[in-house]
């Protein structure tokens, strides 16, 4: 048999570097290659699928503090939201991403992964002890819709000073905050926090992604109020990104459902509300240690969701309480709004039921 041409062999070994080359662009994590291909700004359009999933949905649960992924699939709710990174468990691979998606029935639910847009903790694997030290004075934060419920769901006390950025912090880092010792806000419109977020094979969208989970449950939307003092534009950064990130999901994974939580004010019905599927919210017709809120509070809470609701939304919401007859009352309430809320007790985690 007569050999190829010289010609022939040299195009079969280019053709074969190339591909050795890009194979290792992408396993070094080639955030550029990819964001190249997929423009996050191009499509923000909601998958209709997703969109449908979701509002399928009559019982979930947010998953608080620490679950092994045992644990988490006997629950019987049709969503559960977890944190994938919380434990050791491994809750973050693609094995146990799908033992989760299987009720003890036997019947296929919605799982989620939490990622948090506006702060980063200090027990992440990814932080370094280098970039915190005694702050000469804490940053001035403003109180925004949902941290009360967040402190009061994981309370962390303190007698240490606040921490502050160091002089080799990232610049995205911001403070300590005092309500929440061990998490610190970040300046997220920048790029090099948002590439943390998406747009690499080690970004979390991306791995939520690759892990297989259904969506992603959006945090930490609301405190671009706390940003409003040094960025005017704190709002409208964090709308863009929300729409950055549901479109960019989407070009991955076109099903994909997300769901803001404490968010409804900033996105307030604008055209980042056609990105996503759902909205939830903390503390509605109850406040945080269990007391009801004030009737101007609920309706204009229970407004805000309606609009939410009108606009095609799913609306899910998160109650704190410990008694009885308020856990029965908070369900009742969310019943006649059609709205899905998720009841946690001091002890026991309980759900209602739309409908």
């Amino acid at each position: 048999m007569n050999a190829p041409p010289r010609s022939h062999r040299r195009s079969v070994v280019r053709r074969a570097l190339v591909g050795i080359v890009l194979i290792g662009v992408m396993a070094m994590g080639g955030a550029w290659l990819l964001h190249a291909s997929i423009d996050p700004a191009e499509s923000v359009n909601v998958s209709g699928k997703g969109r449908e999933r979701l509002a399928a949905v009559t019982s979930w649960a947010l998953q608080l503090g620490s679950s092994s992924t045992e644990r988490l699939a006997e629950a019987p709710h049709d969503l559960l939201v977890i944190d994938p990174w919380a434990d050791a468990s491994g809750a973050g691979n693609p094995a146990s991403a799908a033992a989760l998606k299987v009720k003890p029935d036997g019947t296929r639910r919605v799982v989620m992964a939490q990622l948090t847009l506006s702060s980063i903790d200090e027990s992440r694997p990814d932080w370094s002890s280098a970039w915190a030290v005694p702050a000469a004075a804490p940053m001035a934060t403003a109180a925004v819709p949902g941290q009360a419920a967040h402190a009061a769901r994981q309370p962390v006390t303190s007698d240490r000073p606040l921490l502050g950025p160091s002089a080799g912090a990232p610049t995205w880092l911001g403070g300590e905050r005092a309500d929440h010792r061990g998490t610190f806000e970040v300046r997220y419109w920048q790029s090099a926090w948002r590439h943390r977020l998406f747009g690499s094979v080690v970004a979390e969208v991306d791995r939520v992604i690759a892990a297989g989970y259904d969506g992603m449950y959006l945090t930490g939307v609301a405190t671009s109020a706390s940003w409003r003092h040094e960025r005017p534009t704190a709002d409208t950064d964090m709308t863009a990104l929300v729409g950055d990130i549901a479109g960019y999901a989407r070009r991955l994974k076109p099903d994909f459902i997300v769901v803001v939580e404490d968010g409804e004010r900033v996105l307030d019905g604008g055209p980042v509300t056609q990105a996503i599927d759902g909205i939830a919210k903390h503390s509605v017709f109850f406040t945080a240690d269990g007391s009801p809120h004030q009737k101007s509070v609920v309706d204009g809470s229970v407004a805000a969701l309606r609009k939410a609701a009108e606009a095609g939304l799913t609306v899910l919401t998160i109650e704190h309480l410990s008694s009885g007859a308020a856990i029965d009352r908070a369900r009742e309430l969310n019943r006649v709004e059609n709205f899905i809320p998720f009841v946690q007790a001091r002890q026991i985690a309980s759900i209602g039921r739309r409908g």
